[in-house]
């Protein structure tokens, strides 16, 4: 028939569609195949939505059940917590340490220190976390990042559980921040907080031994060593 090139699926012409013509289809004919084409598409295109829908909307349920699925088994799987690409130690001892012995002053190192060991659930963790905290302070201060490093400090300071050695480690930290920033009057008045302390009863000569040997570090400028020297010495 004519359709039949136009039309593969109808093998049977429609009624009143043989050409007469020995020469094509005539133009009645034309337009039959014209009007049918278009007819045609329009109903595929209506079967194809009607059923792309409910497989799209099923396809789409199982793939997020399939992702869901993964997502738990992978959640259920992971026995070492990770932050930043650092994995949690089996102690904060071992964590800090990790920190401290790295080559990369990264300061993400001693977020995973006090992220993955919470200060409120014991006291070594408290007491790692201000150090942490206090490392953090002389990573941005060499940043220049003067900001963090004041915050870092602040932390410590504002704990009132936190030990007075690490109180007055914060304290001279600050005098640090404050000189580099050309602050006199805040230098001071951090140093003064730092004397009662360091001088304090609640200072053991321990903790005063270590005041000084973190004052020693080759980082720490001159006047650091220099004022803890006559700390000690008065009193001696």
């Amino acid at each position: 028939s004519d359709l039949q090139t136009y039309w593969p699926d109808q093998t049977v012409p429609l009624p009143g569609t043989i050409s007469s013509s020995m020469h094509g289809p005539s133009a009645a004919t034309l337009m039959l195949q014209s009007r049918l084409m278009a007819q045609r598409q329009a109903t595929r295109k209506r079967i194809r939505y009607a059923i792309a829908t409910p497989v799209f909307a099923l396809i789409t349920f199982w793939l997020g059940s399939l992702l869901g699925a993964f997502g738990r088994t992978e959640l259920l799987a992971s026995k070492e917590p990770a932050f930043q690409g650092f994995k949690q130690l089996e102690t904060v001892k071992e964590q800090f340490a990790d920190a401290l012995l790295s080559n990369d002053n990264s300061s993400e190192r001693w977020e995973a220190v006090i992220r993955f060991f919470p200060k409120n659930e014991s006291l070594t963790n408290r007491i790692y976390t201000g150090k942490a905290w206090l490392q953090l302070a002389i990573v941005y201060l060499q940043k220049r990042d003067f900001a963090r490093a004041r915050t870092m400090v602040e932390f410590v300071m504002k704990d009132e559980q936190m030990p007075p050695l690490l109180q007055t480690l914060a304290e001279l930290q600050l005098a640090e921040i404050e000189d580099v920033e050309d602050n006199p009057k805040a230098k001071e008045a951090a140093i003064d907080r730092a004397k009662r302390l360091f001088q304090g009863e609640k200072m053991s000569n321990p903790d005063r031994d270590l005041v000084r040997q973190w004052a020693e570090s080759a980082t720490r400028s001159a006047w650091m060593r220099d004022l803890i020297d006559d700390l000690q010495s008065a009193i001696d």
